[in-house]
């Protein structure tokens, strides 16, 4: 049993320095010769740009927010009740939020929305912005800006 664990010590400690070592097995010269062609193939013009294997950039907020919105919107929202009070619903008006004012402001306006969105809360409002239509309450993302110019 001891000679297995020696054994298994010595290969682990084996393995460690192999991967721990910080000699390539390629020259740099080679390394920076690989690198120039292949940006020449993918079509980069400047010699120390580096091509970015994926096409477009990906923001992985913006990913994981949209995708949680899209499976709100349309596998959770359907099974709840219409008893939106505003006009348009609260998850339409925080992808607008999000896509006009960004991440950081967009989901702070978001949730004062959301702290509004309840029959409470009705009686404070302007009867000039209830849809005489619908009953709703038409509110569009430039609720929240200061001024005509921001």
């Amino acid at each position: 049993m001891q000679k297995l664990k020696d054994s298994l010590l010595l290969i682990f400690c084996l393995f460690l320095f192999y991967s721990l070592s910080g000699q390539s097995v390629d020259s740099d010269l080679q390394l920076i010769q690989r690198t120039i062609t292949a940006n020449e193939a993918s079509g980069v013009s400047h010699p120390h740009c580096v091509a970015f294997p994926f096409p477009g950039t990906i923001n992985p907020i913006k990913l994981t927010l949209g995708s949680t919105m899209w499976l709100y919107q349309n596998l959770i929202s359907p099974q709840l009740s219409a008893s939106c009070l505003f006009e348009p619903s609260c998850s339409t008006y925080s992808v607008n939020l999000l896509k006009e004012y960004g991440i950081i402001r967009g989901m702070i306006f978001t949730a004062d929305r959301l702290t509004r969105c309840n029959r409470m809360s009705a009686r404070d409002l302007f009867y000039t912005r209830i849809n005489p239509l619908t009953g709703h309450v038409r509110e569009t993302p430039d609720f929240y800006r200061l001024s005509k110019h921001e």
